[in-house]
């Protein structure tokens, strides 16, 4: 028995291959939630679906923690764009020549995640504040103005523009509650995490951005003079 709990104790995740897609899936519960992964990797090295790793981790800060300590010991999540591709948000673009250009999300990602933001980028384009601003701003470039029907076309361009700056965001908040917690002494309440703040995304576009990143200077945005 003691040689068998040894075994278990040394087991260490397996990294996967460069561009091999990694599934996950987390069966939500009120107290505790279980996840499970998948990948030919995986699939391998275990023989059985059963058999493939999974994590059982607490429905709090600490246990989304392991959660995501555990994802990156599989596919470590450095970009923004590696997150966006799990998300189903990461284009795709096709080109030949100048006669053929076409742009288009790429068929990878969670499909939950995915209709996920969608509902969140079609609200908040919705609802008066920076997202709704920014995407009134993208319209006349990125999609087709009507005259007959008075209306754009092709607006879902705009929105994949929304989702793929909101998992930014995403990507950035968690990065940082990630770094915060890693300072924080296990037993000890943790401070709460950084959230949303519409004020300070208006600040934001106004020219005062202010990076996330330690170390990173400030950065000084110039507006051009409009051509007449």
């Amino acid at each position: 028995m003691a040689r068998q709990q040894f075994a278990r104790s040394v087991l260490v995740a397996t990294p996967l291959f460069p561009r091999e897609t990694l599934y996950v899936g987390v069966d939500i519960g009120e107290a505790k939630n279980v996840s499970g992964f998948l990948s030919p990797t995986l699939l391998q090295r275990h023989g059985r679906f059963e058999g493939c790793p999974t994590l059982t981790f607490e429905q709090s800060r600490e246990g989304f923690r392991s959660f995501v300590d555990r994802l990156q010991q599989y596919v470590p999540l450095e970009q923004a764009s590696e997150l966006k591709a799990y998300f189903g948000w990461a284009p795709k673009r096709d080109q030949s020549g100048s006669s053929f250009d076409r742009t288009a999300l790429s068929k990878r990602g969670v499909r939950s995640m995915k209709q996920t933001l969608f509902l969140m980028a079609m609200r908040a384009v919705t609802i008066e504040g920076e997202w709704a601003n920014i995407y009134h701003r993208l319209l006349p470039h990125l999609a087709t103005y009507d005259e007959r029907t008075k209306e754009y076309r092709g607006k879902m361009k705009a929105i994949g523009r929304i989702a793929g700056q909101m998992t930014s965001m995403i990507f950035a908040l968690l990065k940082t509650d990630q770094e915060l917690l890693s300072h924080v002494p296990l037993g000890q309440e943790p401070p709460s995490p950084m959230l949303y703040d519409p004020a300070v995304h208006r600040r934001h576009r106004e020219g005062h951005y202010c990076s996330l990143k330690p170390g990173t200077r400030p950065r000084t945005i110039l507006q051009l003079p409009k051509q007449q």
